[in-house]
């Protein structure tokens, strides 16, 4: 009997010392996956497209990384971009391409002159030369001038674009699964701001882990910051 105590004492052990050599495995791993993201995420950078709306995402938020840029303008649209918008965007890249070895362009624009669709396609397709690009919806609006049928109709035509360019429903995400608050001026408030910034990052993780499997940790690193 106490030779067989003796032996489950061992035995438990044993079970203890091969519970923490595994506990430690997957801390190790863990940190490796973390510094893998981290590495990938700055090599990467971000840039936001648009108008109001992108400036208002970016002021509301407490912290961004700094790789997060934004080229926008209050009022901006398809002449704003063609003639001032790209020359910034092209200046921003050239000060900064020795620093980041890829980038991102997510773009919001259109609000302003849904009647410029082709025009955003064309221009939309040609950006995809240069840079992977993420196109983040038009949002829903209550601007009286605007109507939100006309919005989705003009969400549905970009979304036949070229599988060179994906998409962010933050359209979606507001009305159905989320929920969001508009000022009497026709902005978000800052915690619909948040929520969109936040969603778009985890959706563009999510396409990058599907899209480019060496991309995986910098996905999962992001599911883990923005969830």
């Amino acid at each position: 009997m106490i030779e067989n105590k003796s032996k489950q004492k061992i035995f438990n052990k044993v079970i203890i010392i091969i519970n923490i050599i595994y506990l430690i495995i997957i801390a190790v791993l863990l940190l490796k996956i973390k510094v893998s993201a981290a590495v990938s995420l700055n090599n990467t950078a971000y840039v936001y497209i648009g108008d109001n709306h992108i400036i208002n995402m970016y002021n509301a938020l407490e912290k961004h990384d700094d790789n997060i840029f934004i080229v926008a303008d209050e009022k901006a649209d398809y002449d704003w971009f063609a003639k001032t918008g790209s020359e910034e965007l092209y200046k921003l890249r050239e000060k900064n391409n020795e620093v980041y070895s890829s980038w991102i362009y997510i773009i919001n624009l259109g609000i302003n002159d849904l009647h410029n669709i082709n025009n955003y396609v064309n221009l939309y397709t040609e950006l995809a030369n240069e840079a992977k690009v993420y196109y983040m919806l038009i949002n829903p609006t209550d601007d009286s001038a605007i109507k939100n049928k006309d919005v989705e109709s003009f969400n549905e035509e970009l979304l036949s674009v070229s599988s060179n360019i994906l998409y962010i429903d933050t359209y979606d995400y507001l009305t159905k699964v989320s929920n969001y608050n508009i000022n009497k001026d026709g902005s978000y408030d800052n915690e619909t701001y948040t929520k969109l910034y936040k969603f778009s990052m985890m959706s563009i993780a999510v396409q990058e882990f599907i899209k480019d499997n060496d991309n995986r940790y910098s996905a999962a690193f992001y599911l883990f910051n923005y969830r």
